[in-house]
C-alpha cells in the first residue's frame, strides 16, 4: 500500500521523578533533563493502533539551576535571557534545530512558572518524528477546518481532558499563568475532544478522523 512521509519535531513538558534516578537534591535546586529522540511512527488506517518503529535516544543532558532566582527572574519585569541562553546551548549540543528552541524554551519557561516545588526534576522531551501515513488517508473538508469552534479554557475542561492529545503540552499551565488566562483558547471537536487549534488543523488536512475517539468530521464542502 503506498504510504506518505512526513518529517515533524514535537516538544513536551512533564515534572516527575524519573525510574532509576534519585540525584541527592540541594536546597531550592531544580533539575531539568533535557531528551532528544529519534522516532520513526508508521500509522495504520481505522482503529488500528500506530506502531512505534523506531525509538531512540540521542541525546540527553542535565541542568541544575536555582529555583526560587529562576522563577523570579520568569514572572518579573527582569531578563530572563540567562536562562535562555542555557537551555538554547545545550539544545544545539544535542543536536535540536535552532528554530525549535523558541517553542521549547517558552514551553519550558512556562512549567516551571507554574511549579510549586523543586523537588521532582522537570523533564524536557524533543522528539525528531518520521510519520509514515496510509495514502488512503482522507483529510477533513476546507470548511470544517475553517468551521472549528474556539473555546476558553476553564478548570472543567482541564478536568476532562488535561493535556493536548497531540503534542502532549499541559493544558493546566495556562490556568495557573495568569497573563494568560483571557487569551488561553483552544479548539473542541463535536465530539467534544480538546486540542491546540494548530495541532488539531496540521492532523485534520490529513485524516478526517478525531485522534482520539476517530469521530469523522466532514469531509466534503
Amino acid at each position: 500500500m503506498p504510504r506518505k512521509r512526513y518529517c515533524r519535531y514535537f516538544h513536551h513538558v512533564v515534572q516527575r521523578r524519573e525510574p532509576n534516578r534519585w540525584p541527592e537534591l540541594e536546597e531550592d535546586k531544580l533539575l531539568i533533563i533535557l531528551k532528544f529522540f529519534d522516532v520513526r511512527l508508521r500509522t495504520l488506517p481505522g482503529d488500528q493502533p500506530d506502531v512505534y518503529e523506531r525509538y531512540f535516544l540521542i541525546a540527553e543532558r542535565d541542568i541544575w539551576v536555582d529555583f526560587s532566582h529562576m522563577k523570579h527572574q520568569l514572572s518579573s519585569s527582569s531578563s530572563s535571557y540567562s536562562y535562555t541562553q542555557i537551555i538554547c546551548e545545550s539544545l544545539s549540543s544535542m543536536g535540536v534545530p535552532q528554530h525549535e528552541h523558541p517553542a521549547i524554551v517558552h514551553k519550558l519557561f512556562r512549567f516551571v512558572e507554574a511549579a510549586v516545588s523543586p523537588d521532582l526534576p522537570i523533564i524536557v522531551g524533543v522528539s525528531d518524528t518520521t510519520i509514515f501515513r496510509n495514502s488512503n488517508f482522507i483529510p477533513a473538508s476546507k470548511s470544517s477546518i475553517d468551521g472549528l469552534q474556539q473555546v476558553r479554557l476553564d478548570s472543567r475542561i482541564t478536568t476532562h481532558t488535561p493535556t493536548c492529545a497531540i503534542c502532549l503540552e499541559d493544558f493546566a499551565a495556562l490556568l495557573v499563568d495568569h497573563r494568560q488566562q483571557q487569551e488561553a483558547l483552544i479548539t473542541r471537536l463535536p465530539c467534544r475532544h480538546h486540542y491546540h487549534l494548530h495541532c488539531i488543523v496540521q492532523c485534520l488536512e490529513i485524516n478526517h478522523l478525531c485522534p482520539m475517539c476517530r469521530y469523522p468530521m466532514p469531509t466534503q464542502d
